[in-house]
């Protein structure tokens, strides 16, 4: 993972991952919620995505999608914030801090504004429409992965960023099939968090490492191939499930689109974090190392200095006569 992104730089990796997530975000919104194709097509994939509810599975579906809840949130964003002030890394936990509260709280916000009867609808009965866009839980599940590929040391940031992802994805399909949500609003909650994630990163690199300017990192090809076989696995588990329900295949394939798109979206952020994030080896400031090399040419003259200094006054080489001294010495 040492390799660098040609021609791409810590910074601007996160500041065109926050304009993407950003532009797509409003993009699902609008289409999810201001059209009635869209309406309509979010509540045919969420009934294919309720064949994932088995009566076998379902409590531990429901645990897994309680999570998130403010209380074990809370619990684990705290220890991603001490890991990082343990290791003396204060704006490493300024920025985890903020990416956590600053999604949820904005989810929050939004779902306060955007919260209203759906037409169509997906049911009678507990209608998701009235908790709001987007996913809450998406986007904190979400956030959290984030700030975990973040706090991870540089050698383990593809082992969590797999393990985090896949945790994120399975728990967006729990909500989902819950009916606890709409699939646009999963979408914009990861959207949501990939916001502030990149944000955050692109903070990050000005005031710890060696800057923004400093080369990207390329994720290494192992967790893109993983990642990619993950999300394929995903979408084809989604598309079998919707079989129990009596939803036509295009609105079937339609879901497993969906459910694709949303475990890519999740690796893909987490990917970018992986390229953005900073190095172990950089301290808090602008461009300091930990260990800072000196200029080639500086070292050259203070090794001739030093050598010279080393030399004892009892040297041959600071005793060699000069051609005065032996003339003098033959007379």
């Amino acid at each position: 993972m040492d390799r660098a992104r040609g021609g791409q730089t810590r910074g601007s990796v996160a500041v065109a991952t926050a304009a993407a997530s950003a532009v797509a975000m409003v993009a699902v919104g609008v289409i999810g919620l201001a059209f009635l194709a869209g309406r309509t097509r979010d509540a045919i994939m969420l009934h294919g995505f309720t064949g994932l509810d088995r009566s076998s599975i379902d409590p531990a579906i429901r645990d897994l999608a309680l999570s998130v809840n403010p209380v074990p949130f809370a619990c684990v964003g705290l220890a991603l914030v001490g890991v990082c002030l343990a290791q003396r890394r204060p704006w490493r936990a300024a920025t985890v801090a903020a990416l956590l509260i600053g999604s949820g709280g904005t989810a929050q916000i939004l779902k306060r504004l955007l919260a209203f009867p759906r037409e169509p609808s997906f049911g009678d009965g507990f209608r998701p429409e009235d908790i709001g866009w987007p996913s809450g839980h998406a986007a904190a599940v979400t956030a959290l992965a984030i700030a975990a590929v973040i706090v991870a040391p540089p050698a383990w940031r593809g082992l969590v960023a797999l393990g985090a992802g896949g945790y994120a994805v399975a728990l967006g399909f729990a909500t989902l099939a819950l009916t606890w949500h709409y699939p646009s609003e999963v979408l914009g909650g990861i959207l949501l968090a990939g916001i502030w994630g990149a944000a955050g990163l692109a903070v990050l690199a000005r005031v710890e490492g060696p800057g923004p300017d400093a080369p990207a990192l390329t994720p290494p090809d192992w967790v893109v191939g993983w990642g990619t076989v993950g999300a394929v696995g995903a979408a084809a588990i989604a598309y079998a499930a919707a079989g129990s329900d009596p939803i036509p295949v295009g609105d079937r394939s339609a879901m497993a689109l969906c459910a694709f798109a949303i475990a890519m979206t999740t690796l893909g952020l987490l990917l970018t974090t992986i390229a953005a994030a900073p190095p172990d080896d950089a301290p808090e400031g602008h461009g300091d190392s930990r260990h800072p090399q000196p200029r080639p040419d500086l070292a050259a003259r203070d090794n001739r200095h030093h050598g010279d200094l080393a030399r004892s006054p009892g040297d041959p080489a600071r005793r060699r006569p000069t051609a005065s001294g032996r003339a003098r010495h033959r007379r």
